[in-house]
């Protein structure tokens, strides 16, 4: 679960605004969560909200009321908590000689807007690579003298992370089809 916190700001000027109440309502994923109104200890307000589950699309409406009645909702977008990592990562050269390295894994994100690659290199990790939601395969370029190791996580359209996947090794080519040079009796392999 991921708490989110609500914050409210008063502008009305007319003097009850102390003994106000922030109102608010919430959706999860389309449908109600929780809502309720809480009394504001001056001008501005926290309401910590828990229970929300992963993965998930968060509507948040708010709105203030006193003696003289409550305010029209405030417009809201939306808000997401953390989302499911994607599993069942593959990475393999397309042949055994091939600089193309096929990508596929299970998208398990509700709500991702994109899949990122990330490359070890160097002891640290390198987005090389950007997937749109949705995307359950794609390809990498990796010299056929080179090795690599790979992984994969998702974002929200609000920049929420998930965990990453497993870990994929993608070794050195193994090239065919060298050109040999009879020198005496020896065959050199360059």
């Amino acid at each position: 679960t991921a708490p989110v916190t609500i914050t409210g700001n008063q502008s009305t000027p007319h003097n009850g605004r102390y003994a106000a109440q922030l109102d608010r309502q919430l959706q999860v994923n389309g449908a109600a969560f929780g809502g309720g109104a809480t009394n504001l200890a001056g001008n501005t307000t926290s309401i910590p909200v828990t229970g929300l589950p992963a993965d998930s699309q968060i509507r948040v409406q708010a709105r203030f009321g006193n003696a003289a009645g409550k305010s029209a909702w405030a417009q809201s977008g939306y808000l997401y908590t953390t989302p499911d990592a994607p599993t069942d990562f593959v990475a393999t050269r397309s042949d055994p000689a091939s600089s193309t390295v096929n990508l596929s894994w299970t998208d398990n994100a509700a709500y991702n807007a994109n899949v990122l690659l990330e490359k070890l290199a160097a002891g640290a990790w390198t987005q090389v690579a950007t997937f749109v939601a949705g995307t359950v395969s794609g390809t990498t370029v990796l010299s056929q003298a080179e090795s690599g190791t790979y992984r994969l996580r998702v974002v929200t359209p609000d920049n929420q992370y998930s965990a990453y996947s497993n870990e994929q090794v993608v070794a050195v080519a193994f090239v065919t089809n060298k050109a040999y040079t009879r020198v005496g009796d020896a065959a050199l392999d360059y």
